[in-house]
């Protein structure tokens, strides 16, 4: 992740939290999301980066307000749009200094569940999900480079240039 995304993600945590900070701003089902959440948002940030490189985060596909009050980061990457499978992790802050996680990665069969305080040390299951969404990222990226073909120029066309 570049620096400038994480700024413009911090950036928008108050705007969550000010469009989801009373009763029922869900079409009436959601509960206030608290300024506490964005500031432990940004302290996950902070945790998170002193566990990982920036450059090696990769890009959450969607940091949003949910209706249990809390400001949930997705990471999400799409495996098969006909079968409409997913490998998907969330982490979510309430405010409380305790953060949950929840993750279904159908590419591995294996789902992950819990919550932990929110402290320097981030849940080691936390950062191997985020690992995860890195990894499969590059891979991605290497079968698209191995599967792009050079373009074919002619020797003729080369010597003349």
């Amino acid at each position: 992740m570049e620096k400038k995304i994480l700024e413009k993600i911090c950036n928008y945590l108050p705007i969550i939290q000010s469009t989801c900070d009373r009763y029922g701003w869900a079409g009436g089902k959601g509960h206030p999301i608290e300024k506490s959440a964005i500031v432990d948002t940004r302290k996950f940030f902070d945790f998170l980066t002193a566990q990982i490189p920036l450059a090696d985060i990769p890009y959450p596909e969607d940091v949003y307000g949910d209706q249990m009050g809390c400001i949930t980061i997705l990471w999400e990457t799409e495996l098969d749009p006909v079968a409409v499978t997913y490998d998907t992790f969330e982490v979510t802050i309430m405010g409380d200094g305790f953060v949950g996680y929840s993750g279904k990665l159908e590419s591995t069969g294996t789902e992950a569940h819990g919550g932990a305080a929110l402290e320097p040390e981030l849940c080691p299951e936390i950062i191997e999900h985020i690992k995860f969404f890195k990894r499969k990222k590059d891979e991605q990226e290497q079968v698209s480079k191995s599967t792009t073909h050079e373009p074919v120029v002619n020797e003729q066309v080369q010597q003349k240039v």
